[in-house]
């Protein structure tokens, strides 16, 4: 059914109430009476009443039942907005989640968010108003602009639009930004997809010019290297020899290793491994474990811990150089001006600290393809934070743990940090520490765990340590335990001493623990020995 904007789609509208009345009338009349002289016929009848009064019923109270309310063809015509009514024949039954204007059939389908992974398939009520409107909220409106999206998020759209298309049967339209009433694209469709595609040709050359280095294990570290072999000569090298360097993908915002040409080795893009020769055809870089800040607290001491780094940083090195201590935590990307990235993953279900953050002077240091959050939170309750979160984000968890573990030239570890208290804490914290078992088998899991007071004042935090704690037992390979009264005691005597300097509070108390431990592990790392055992170090599993 092709449905015209304002007046014409009333127009078209009571047509089609017509026509579905007519049918209805006749079936109605010849079915009792055994009509049209064939019971055949009449089973064929039947599913097409049953279709039309569906499709009628539908129409009529998006078209009518809202529209002397809240003038719904008015804002329709104004959005110029594409209608598509899918419908799927498995589940039979209408559930609707617009994409690109595009209306399909989905169950228990939820708006994605601004500032998201994928942000740009974000609602009505989001930053840009394009993808999602909800037909059965008496406030649903459609909006479909994708002014200001990028082409790594414009191809991602046009990437699923063609999931569902193949998914899904198309039974109705209505003129709009993308298609005219012929059902042709018009030219701000076809401008977006070609931005899409130029995007991906980019993308393809860039495969093409920077491919990936080759990588192995040689006595514990990860060596990168190019050519297809190791201990090749540096003396006899070739036209084509190329050589491993760190490459930033802004087109993906993410960084990894790649082999360049000679005569690419200053672009701007591409920096040299640090401890590793300009000339040399591999390289061996140890590096940190990412950490993996989980739940209210694991932000609050995370986001003190960065603070301190920075701080600590600036104290020793007046000119802001960026060396092995700074490389511990930070990352650079050669295409963004040299800018730092924290080497973090951030996770929260509620949006407040995270976004807080986001808002600060640290905003620029934090990845926002490493950054995970929800808005309803858990609720203090382990069970949500793991088995329902845990599933929902458990494919954007293991991407930005991926991303952020190339990132590394030597993964030993994985480091967590979150609260043994909180809903998301507890269960999500742990949750993830199991995705890390399921995926990085290998590679050591690290927590560190705050644990409740006894006058903790929610009520489900015992609890939620209880259940946390059979996980750990489980899939972590070390934890590192703080006493949240002890952070608190800590923080106490700072402000009684008179000292206003940042970090006065539990969380700088907690980042400053943190930042200790993270030190003797890079103690250990540059020596080759095992440094002192911290109070509170207790493995939970046998040493593999």
């Amino acid at each position: 059914f092709l449905l015209q904007p304002e007046s014409t789609m009333r127009t078209s509208a009571w047509c089609l109430l017509l026509f579905g009345a007519l049918l209805c009338g006749l079936v109605a009349v010849l079915l009792p009476t055994g009509g049209l002289g064939s019971a055949g016929l009449t089973r064929r009848l039947l599913p097409a009443y049953l279709r039309v009064h569906r499709l009628v019923a539908e129409f009529s109270r998006q078209l009518f039942g809202r529209s002397n309310k809240e003038g719904f063809a008015e804002k329709n015509a104004q959005n110029s907005c594409l209608y598509f009514l899918f419908d799927d024949t498995q589940l039979q039954r209408n559930r609707h989640l617009s994409i690109l204007g595009t209306v399909f059939d989905v169950s228990e389908s939820a708006f994605y968010k601004p500032g998201g992974e994928y942000e740009q398939f974000t609602g009505r009520d989001a930053s840009r108003n394009f993808a999602t409107s909800d037909t059965g909220a008496e406030s649903g409106s459609f909006s479909d602009n994708l002014d200001g999206l990028s082409g790594a998020q414009l191809a991602d759209l046009f990437e699923w639009q063609r999931f569902y298309f193949s998914k899904y049967k198309c039974v109705g339209y209505s003129r709009g930004r993308f298609y005219h009433p012929s059902l042709l694209e018009t030219d701000y469709l076809r401008g977006m997809k070609a931005a899409a595609d130029a995007h991906l040709a980019r993308k393809s050359q860039l495969a093409e010019n920077f491919p990936p280095c080759d990588a192995t294990t040689i006595d514990g570290k990860t060596v990168v290297y190019c050519n297809g072999a190791l201990n090749l000569d540096p003396n006899n090298v070739m036209p084509n020899t190329r050589y491993p360097r760190i490459f930033y993908n802004k087109f993906d915002a993410t960084s990894g290793c790649a082999c360049v040409l000679r005569d690419m080795r200053s672009d701007g893009r591409v920096a040299v491994y640090e401890a590793c020769s300009p000339d040399a055809l591999q390289c061996t870089v140890l590096r940190p474990p990412p950490p993996l800040q989980v739940g209210q607290c694991g932000n609050q001491i995370g986001s003190r811990f960065w603070d301190l780094a920075l701080r600590e940083h600036a104290s020793v090195s007046r000119r802001g150089d960026f060396d092995d201590s700074l490389g511990t935590f930070f990352r650079q990307q050669p295409g963004e001006g040299q800018a730092l990235k924290a080497r973090a993953v951030l996770v929260d279900m509620e949006e407040g600290v995270v976004g807080e953050l986001l808002k600060g002077r640290l905003r620029g240091v934090f990845d926002h393809s490493a950054l995970i959050t929800d808005v309803s939170g858990s609720g203090n309750n382990w069970a949500v934070g793991h088995c329902e979160y845990g599933l929902r984000h458990r494919e954007a968890l293991s991407e930005s743990i991926r991303r952020c573990a190339e990132q590394c030239d030597c993964l030993q570890c994985f480091f967590l940090l979150h609260s043994m208290g909180g809903g998301t804490g507890s269960g999500l914290g742990t949750a993830i520490l199991q995705l890390l078992r399921d995926q990085y088998p290998e590679v050591y899991r690290f927590v560190t765990a705050v644990y409740p007071s006894e006058d903790d004042d929610v009520i489900t935090s015992p609890y939620n340590s209880v259940l946390a704690m059979r996980c750990l037992t489980d899939y972590a390979d070390c934890v590192m335990p703080i006493d949240n009264a002890c952070l608190a005691g800590i923080a106490q005597r700072v402000q009684d001493s008179g000292r206003t300097a940042a970090g006065s509070s539990a969380a700088a108390a907690g980042a400053a623990a943190v930042k200790g431990r993270q030190a003797i592990r890079r103690d250990e790392q540059h020596s080759g020995q095992p440094a002192a055992e911290p109070h509170g170090f207790r493995p939970l599993s046998p040493a593999r």
